[in-house]
């Protein structure tokens, strides 16, 4: 496999859905305008105003837009974090773990750079000072592109430690003028014994001490030559110890370009994080955004300890936390725990890694693998570390991101339903507006659309019965391939000494074995004609719902927010839309229609099953005697083979009498779903006198505003705020129609 190429169309499949991602994102942003609007109008709204009735302020005064506000803020925030990543030119791979683990050590490795940029401690104490971005560029030297935090980022910093060390004791800071005059020598008299505590406020100190000092930088990015990278992205020196580094502090990103020397390795870049288990604040936080936001492949680095079997409960933990964030689906495909193996020194652990791995294999988290890599060799990196995730990556990251696109979908959907209660609120507030005048004038326009819809109802039912007793082609057709596929389901001769030459296999054994087999597949290949079945109920469904939604017929389309030609969604929606309508014989013919069903279980299975009594062979004295040398394998396959295929002529013909008698039974079973739908629909009266016609009729007329939107302007029962009620329906209305938020 070409892994450069592979990853270079990979990013560009990603950018091909930018334009999608866009377009939801506006798409929701439109939505939220509309909510606003409505806020707007609504604060307004007063009960005593001569042209609002009481009906029509309660429809939108008790409207509660605080879950679409909540689900507007997750859907929005994890759009443009999958904008974030379909936009990047490169794929990324992150490096985790707690500190002193190796990260650094394999960064070098990979990128060809050394301690002078990639800082690495050798596990004696926290060497890493800022989150560094290593960006393969063949052919460019070294150098970094800083960003520096601003102002505000870098107090939030100061104020968050002032708010674990010191609760509400210490005033928030609000200027770096204001930091210098933190008295550092109080605050230290304030902290008791706690070790953790007390390196914390280390940290702070740091901050406070050197905040003059970076003020210049705060807000600003530069660029800096390979020799004086270390400086920003480091807590100290690597030839000296004692010589410490503060530019780290400020230092929100460095992205550092380097040629690394694996030709494979195209289009990456790699991520080095601080070692979690750190004092320092905010360090897992910002673990758990990079993964989330800025990964396409996790590694989680583990050194064990030389006499230690297998990680602590700290780096499962870890783990834990990685796995919530960005699913178990995703680490399963793209999280590699990566053993880091020492072979020689103090630290040497090579003895245990074999038993660790062995360990870990059997826990039930979702990892894609175990590396056991020795960190300080080249060849085992690029090997070892690097091949087999470059290949994960090539292989598995389309669907990944097939995966992420399918998941903001479904977060998306819950931003859909809390616009849909808003939405409805509309069409219940138009109605109120309805006064008796209106539904006077537009009884003629009301029944000529239930003529209609009854009419194409009745049209389609005839067509129906003029089939009803005549054989479903689409049924014959797909029943005949399955017929065939009994005769080829006749296992070859190499199938069935495989059986003869397992240690235990008697010739009964094998015709049991093999028409078991034989029997569960005829029945699972016959049962894949529900597949058929589905489609002819799915299209006579449709029909029926366009007879309803379309137009020029029904109308109904105008109040439901569904597809027709998704019967089980469309019906679900305007079960759902009646729900709060006295209209209950019409409900019950639309879930009359809703639940019919079509399935070889109901219907024929049975009969496949009772035709198979040829190759039930459970017993010794149903299986067929087999004479000859016994010895002679080749020969008593030869005969079992023509055994079971006679065996099968027999089903073959058995089922196609059976399946003969059948075949017109769905168009009959449809034929009878649909006049009976008709009937439901048309003719329906309760013992009270109330007909099915009359709640047709009270549907219409609450449903005048939004069917007939022109008409209803003419009758509006506003009068002040008519121009602006009227634009309000309409941006809402605009985002209202099925399937708005979705990224196509």
């Amino acid at each position: 496999m070409d892994i450069p190429r592979t990853i270079d169309s990979i990013i560009q499949q990603r950018k091909q859905r930018l334009p999608e991602i866009d377009a939801a994102i506006q798409r929701l942003k439109k939505a939220h305008d509309a909510v606003e609007l409505f806020k707007d109008f609504k604060s307004q709204l007063s009960v005593d105003e001569a042209e609002l009735s009481d009906q029509f302020y309660s429809c939108l005064a008790g409207v509660s837009t605080d879950e679409f506000d909540r689900e507007y803020r997750r859907s929005l925030t994890e759009l443009e974090r999958l904008k974030a990543r379909f936009s990047r030119d490169q794929v990324s791979i992150s490096f985790v773990g707690r500190a002193g683990q190796g990260k650094s050590l394999v960064l070098q490795r990979i990128s060809g750079l050394d301690s002078d940029v990639i800082p690495s401690s050798g596990g004696t104490k926290d060497c890493t000072g800022a989150r560094s971005v290593i960006v393969n560029r063949p052919g460019q030297e070294p150098s970094a592109d800083i960003t520096f935090f601003t102002e505000q980022e870098f107090l939030d910093i100061i104020n968050t430690y002032l708010s674990v060390l010191f609760s509400d004791e210490v005033p928030q800071v609000r200027s770096l003028g204001a930091v210098r005059s933190i008295r550092i020598a109080d605050l230290e008299r304030k902290i008791s014994n706690d070790p953790v505590k007390v390196e914390q406020m280390k940290h702070l100190r740091a901050y406070i001490d050197h905040a003059q000092e970076l003020r210049e930088l705060l807000g600003t990015s530069i660029t800096v030559p390979k020799e004086e990278i270390e400086q920003y992205v480091a807590q100290y020196s690597h030839e000296d110890t004692s010589v410490n580094y503060y530019y780290y502090l400020a230092v929100k990103d460095a992205r550092i370009f380097a040629p690394f020397p694996t030709a494979d390795c195209g289009k990456i870049i790699l991520v080095d994080t601080i070692g979690t288990g750190a004092t320092s604040l905010g360090v897992d936080e910002e673990m758990i955004r990079t993964v989330r936001e800025d990964s396409d492949a996790i590694i989680l680095m583990f050194r064990p300890e030389p006499m230690r079997g297998r990680p602590g409960i700290e780096h499962f933990e870890l783990l834990d936390k990685i796995i919530k964030a960005v699913s178990p689906e995703y680490t399963g495909r793209m999280l590699f725990w990566l053993i880091n193996r020492v072979e020689s020194g103090g630290g040497r652990n090579a003895d245990v890694v074999d038993e660790i791995i062995s360990t870990l294999q059997g826990d039930s988290r979702a990892v894609a693998g175990y590396l056991n890599v020795n960190c300080f060799s080249e060849g085992e990196v690029r090997d070892n570390l690097l091949a087999p995730v470059l290949n994960q990556l090539s292989t598995h990251l389309a669907d990944i991101d097939r995966m992420l696109l399918n998941r903001t979908n479904d977060l998306l959907s819950g931003v859909s339903r809390a616009y849909s209660i808003i939405s409805r609120s509309f069409g219940k507030a138009e109605t109120a507006l309805v006064n008796v005048n209106e539904q006077r004038k537009m009884r003629p326009a009301i029944q000529s659309t239930i003529d209609l819809m009854t009419n194409c109802l009745r049209d389609l039912f005839y067509r129906y019965e003029a089939q009803k007793d005549k054989d479903c082609e689409p049924l014959k057709a797909a029943a005949e391939i399955k017929l065939k596929n009994v005769l080829r389901s006749l296992p070859g001769i190499d199938r069935i000494l495989q059986e003869l030459n397992k240690g235990r296999m008697d010739q009964h054994s094998v015709f049991r074995n093999l028409g078991s087999e034989l029997r569960l597949d005829i029945i699972n290949d016959f049962l894949e004609l529900n597949k058929t079945l589905d489609e002819l109920v799915r299209r006579m469904k449709c029909e029926a719902i366009h007879c309803l939604a379309d137009s020029d017929k029904g109308r109904m389309g105008f109040v439901v927010d569904a597809d027709p030609d998704d019967p089980t969604g469309w019906l679900n929606a305007a079960l759902e839309y009646l729900d709060d309508s006295q209209v209950p014989m019409i409900q019950n013919a639309l879930r009359s229609l809703r639940d019919f069903d079509l399935r070889m279980e109901n219907f024929l299975i049975y009969k496949v099953r009772c035709c198979l009594t040829p190759i039930e062979w459970l017993d010794l004295d149903q299986t067929p005697q087999i004479h000859g040398d016994k010895m002679d394998k080749q020969v008593l396959a030869e005969n079992i083979r023509f055994q079971i295929d006679h065996a099968l002529n027999i089903i073959y013909n058995k089922v196609k009498q059976e399946l003969g008698n059948f075949y017109s039974f769905p168009n009959t079973a449809m034929y009878a779903v649909l006049r009976d739908f008709y009937d439901r629909v048309t003719f329906m009266a309760e013992p009270s006198g109330n007909t099915v016609s009359d709640e047709w009729a009270d549907m219409y007329e609450d449903a005048i505003p939004q069917i007939w939107q022109e008409e209803h302007q003419a009758f509006s029962a506003m009068r002040e705020r008519s121009e602006e009620w009227s634009a309000l329906c309409k941006a809402v209305g605009e985002c209202a129609a099925s399937g708005f938020f979705r990224i196509n």
